[in-house]
């Protein structure tokens, strides 16, 4: 289960595995991607501000959530999205914002 505070965490869960389920037919990879809270609102999400995770690949419900999780874990104070990547064209499909820090 996702590391966050105890009633979100089972919701991010259940969230992740249907947006995941949802791609998973496709074969399209995940790619974790991170940035730091700026001290202005308008910093936070300048062009090229976004720093690249790990790309998740694994066809495996379990693997993936606990990707994420360590992720997660690792950048508890960072705004998170995942994005499905088309490995065929290196092309963006979907993105889903898992976390953002309050």
């Amino acid at each position: 289960m996702i590391a966050m505070a105890e009633g979100r965490s089972v919701t991010i869960a259940a969230s992740l595995t249907t947006w995941w389920k949802s791609i998973r037919p496709y074969g399209l990879s995940i790619a974790v991607l991170t940035v730091s809270p700026a001290p202005l609102l308008s910093q936070r999400f300048k062009v090229g501000s976004w720093q690249s995770g790990p790309t998740i690949t694994s066809a495996h419900e379990a693997q993936v959530l606990t990707q994420v999780e360590q992720f997660l874990t690792s950048h508890p104070g960072d705004h998170v999205r995942l994005l499905s990547i088309d490995p065929g064209v290196k092309q963006r499909q979907l993105e889903k914002v898992i976390q953002k820090p309050e």
